[in-house]
């Protein structure tokens, strides 16, 4: 073999194994991370997706974070006109006083019953009659419903459940009005 024949075969060889070295580098290199390339593409929307609905259920706390601030300065709000301790002690004498400045003298406020209430812990529902007796007719019937009328816009934690005017058991010869309230107060 002359010179250039050996010149030749070697750079024949050369390119021959480069052109292997290429081969061999393309199935075993550049194939499989061109699959791996569509395979973290593929996990790369999904952890996008995740991020997305992370987000998403950040914005919803943040807004459920803000209604429970209002709810709570409306309860506080609330609690502020009420007084200390249980509704048994001062309830009654708060409706006596309701119902004196409405110019009844003679008020009574009998508990019926009380059940806690489970969205506000440390809270009940009292269910409470108030009685007034009725001497002066029609005029007065109108007084008392008044005073009934007025129960609710001064004091905000009690609702009228409802009212009637009746014979008293104990003297069928006067009339009572009688008004079920309840109230929603600190235990």
């Amino acid at each position: 073999m002359s010179a250039s024949g050996s010149h030749f075969f070697r750079g024949f060889c050369t390119v021959c194994a480069v052109a292997g070295l290429a081969w061999w580098a393309h199935g075993h290199l550049i194939v499989p991370l061109a699959g791996r390339g569509s395979v973290l593409r593929q996990q790369l929307e999904q952890v996008r997706e995740h991020t997305a609905e992370a987000r998403k259920t950040l914005r919803t706390v943040a807004a459920l974070e803000a209604q429970t601030d209002d709810a709570r300065a409306e309860l506080e709000r609330l609690q502020e006109g009420l007084p200390e301790g249980a509704a048994l002690v001062w309830f009654p004498e708060r409706m006596r006083k309701h119902f004196r400045d409405a110019g009844f003298d003679v008020v009574s406020v009998l508990p019926n019953t009380a059940a806690d209430v489970p969205e506000l812990p440390g809270f009940e529902r009292s269910y409470w009659a108030v009685e007034l007796p009725i001497t002066g007719g029609a005029k007065e019937i109108r007084a008392a419903l008044v005073g009934l009328a007025g129960l609710e816009t001064a004091d905000s934690f009690v609702r009228i459940l409802d009212a009637a005017v009746r014979p008293d058991s104990q003297n069928p010869a006067r009339q009572v009005a009688v008004a079920n309230v309840v109230i929603l107060a600190p235990k």
